[in-house]
């Protein structure tokens, strides 16, 4: 029996059956192994001594040891002796009981340094565990950055879009701020995932499967839209492109890809036309070789130069400094480094520098002068980004041939409503040149028919931070336009809108084609609603005549051998309504017999120099251009319906020829009926008995 603080007896918790305990002891046991082993990241356990008491099978794989060996070892053997005093383990604040999150560096069996990140927690038993994640490659990926300089660092981490890097797993090695803010994670939180959790169900196998085909070597890069889960739980779609960066030796590194939150496009059905996104390569990590010349000999070079140029020490003391340099480099390298052979000086030049293998590599050579007359150059090798310059530049030049080659108004706009850009297209609308146009005044560029709406809508863009689809009209040329805009915010690294991004497109003619549609539908109504044949025809030629907004239209009626004006709406005295009932001869009427024969909408655009018309018909009536639609009750030519312009030359567009093309349908099918109706009429005429 054990006792309490005041002398009194309480009840063991200890069974009375201690086989059953050790039972319970022994299953616990099982299960904390079982946990132990499944567990994806190292676990390390020690004894207050620092000496390993226990290890998980990962923790064996990561450093390259067996479990007994790891047994044998403490803490302290696993760290580089350099890392002793700069970086000594905390037992301090472990043994506060409160976890600890560090990252440091580990010694591998075989000798290399691995970098990994350690979360540390003393146990209720005094025992010391930490939960160890290899962050190797998250580091070489931060080194690459660092390395690739501080522009391309600024512009990954400060991108509009989301851009990411992956390994081969498709776990998350670095993040951007945009990233992050799209999905709703920290950049932590994203660190300690893939992407595979994030994506939705429907399109992750295509996502893996190019990523596979990628690793496989049969393709560079891919584009796909996809859907993500946020952490709030809401589903975005975005446009990912991805490419897989790899090394010298074409092993996969990690996938760079550049993610678009196209949500807003998908759900206006295209309103905010996908913004071309420009595509960047991060350089692999390269260490510096050192070299030590006098008199254009090469007397010294560190293992990092050998390994860079693929020369043996011996081999390359042999060499003549020249015998390394582009030939077209060697007159820029002499005028740079002129200063240098002067005095103590130091400078700094960009070169193609000669491998061993004749390949040739791009170095940023820092050379210095020493006190004994030697020259020192350290090279770094910036390939890789000499290449990702000219994609760049390749990238900038596409995309600005795409914008000149575009047959929309593509604009920006600034908060001082100022125009950044405007594509040559947009500028010839304007009847002027793009240099004319960029650095002026918004409201004095566009007309101020259009200028004061345009400039409440980029307001509301400024404003709202979302993108907008706006309806309106703009000078083509002094011709009068219908247009659909485009207006997308253009953000800073903070978030805010800094300029406007405008794309306007005509849609004249598909707002003409609604609107002969809908007199198209109101003519075919009127015709379907009265038996009054006369008077609908008339005013097919007047609302048809309206809608195409011709001079004249007319509903020409065939008959023998000639033809007879039945119907007309014209503005010029030639065809008033007192023409009703005027014939013409088949030769006076060439573009109706040509009509018919070919059964086609027939349009001719500049009439007075058109061989196929009758000349004098052209003249007398002052036809400038002319459309021309032939009129069939089934296989029989009943007629033709005209629509004339008498003042100006016109090129009939699509839209019109459609509708006179449906219009003669409706028509001839209307005089079919009216003639059936009146056959009906005469023949029940001929049955009435004559009362005389």
């Amino acid at each position: 029996m054990a006792k309490k603080k005041n002398g009194k007896s309480k009840t063991s918790s200890i069974p009375k059956n201690r086989s059953n305990y050790k039972k319970t002891q022994t299953e616990i046991k099982d299960d904390y192994e079982a946990l132990l082993e499944q567990a994806s990241d190292a676990i390390f356990v020690s004894n207050k001594r620092g000496e390993y008491t226990d290890v998980n099978k990962r923790a064996c794989e990561m450093l390259g040891y067996t479990k007994k060996e790891l047994l044998k070892l403490k803490m302290i053997d696993l760290i580089p002796p350099e890392d002793h005093d700069l970086d000594p383990i905390k037992f301090d604040l472990i043994r506060t009981k409160k976890p600890t999150l560090t990252e440091r560096r580990f010694v591998h069996k075989n000798g290399n340094i691995i970098d990994v990140e350690v979360s540390g927690v003393m146990l209720d038993d005094g025992r010391m565990q930490g939960i160890v994640r290899d962050i190797t490659k998250r580091k070489k990926v931060e080194a690459a950055l660092i390395s690739g300089g501080e522009q391309f660092r600024i512009t990954f981490e400060n991108a509009p879009i989301g851009v990411c890097l992956t390994d081969a797993d498709g776990y998350y090695l670095k993040v951007n701020k945009a990233y992050c803010e799209m999905l709703g994670y920290s950049e932590k939180e994203l660190l300690s995932i893939d992407f595979p959790s994030l994506s939705h169900p429907e399109e992750l196998q295509q996502n893996i499967d190019l990523k596979n085909i990628a690793l496989a070597g049969e393709i560079n890069s891919f584009e796909m839209e996809k859907r993500y889960k946020t952490k709030k739980g809401e589903i975005i779609w975005v446009l990912l492109k991805s490419s897989l960066v790899r090394n010298e030796n074409k092993e996969p590194l990690y996938f760079i890809a550049h993610i678009q939150d196209i949500t807003e496009r998908k759900k206006a059905e295209d309103t905010v036309k996908e913004s071309e996104q420009r595509f960047r390569a991060l350089m692999e990590e390269a260490s510096d070789a050192v070299f030590i010349t006098k008199d254009g000999k090469l007397l010294d070079a560190n293992a990092n130069a050998l390994k860079l140029l693929g020369y043996s020490k011996k081999e390359l003391q042999t060499l003549d400094l020249k015998t390394l340099l582009h030939p077209e480099d060697i007159k820029k390298i002499q005028t740079d480094y002129a200063p240098v052979n002067s005095n103590e000086g130091y400078a700094v030049v960009e070169s193609r520098i000669t491998h061993k293998n004749g390949s040739h590599i791009w170095a940023e050579i820092s050379v210095k002068k020493l006190k004994d007359g030697r020259i020192q150059a350290i090279a770094r090798d910036i390939t890789e980004r000499k290449q990702a310059e000219d994609a760049l530049k390749t990238s900038e030049e596409r995309y600005r041939t795409l914008a000149e080659a575009a047959h929309d108004t593509i604009f920006i706009i600034d908060k001082n409503d100022t125009v950044q850009y405007v594509n040559s297209f947009g500028a010839k609308r304007l009847g002027r040149n793009p240099d004319e146009i960029i650095g002026q005044k918004r409201s004095v560029v566009f007309p101020p028919a259009i200028a004061e709406k345009q400039g409440q809508n980029l307001r509301i863009v400024f404003e709202t931070g979302k993108p907008m689809y706006v309806e309106g009209k703009m000078l083509d040329n002094n011709n009068w336009i219908n247009i659909d805009t485009s207006l997308a915010p253009v953000k800073n690294d903070d978030g805010n809108v800094v300029a406007v991004l405008g794309i306007s497109r005509d849609v004249t003619e598909v707002k003409q084609g609604e609107h002969l549609s809908e007199v198209l539908n109101k003519i075919n109504a009127s015709i379907n609603s009265t038996l009054d044949f006369d008077s609908i025809m008339q005013k097919v030629v007047e609302e048809s005549r309206k809608a195409i907004n011709c001079d004249t239209a007319i509903i020409n009626l065939r008959e023998d051998d000639h033809w007879v004006i039945g119907y007309v709406n014209g503005l010029i005295t030639q065809f008033s309504s007192d023409t009703v009932g005027m014939r013409f001869s088949n030769q006076e009427l060439k573009s109706s017999e040509i009509a018919v024969k070919t059964r086609e909408v027939i349009v001719i655009q500049d009439a007075p120099n058109d061989a196929s018309l009758n000349m004098k018909t052209v003249d007398k009536y002052k036809i400038r251009s002319l459309m021309v639609a032939p009129l069939f009750a089934k296989e029989e030519a009943i007629g033709t319906l005209y629509f004339i312009y008498h003042t100006d030359s016109i090129d009939f567009k699509p839209a019109e020829i459609d509708f006179a093309k449906k219009l003669s349908t409706s028509v001839s099918l209307a005089i079919q009926n009216a003639r059936l109706y009146q056959a009906a009429l005469e023949s029940e005429a001929k049955k009435v008995p004559d009362k005389n």
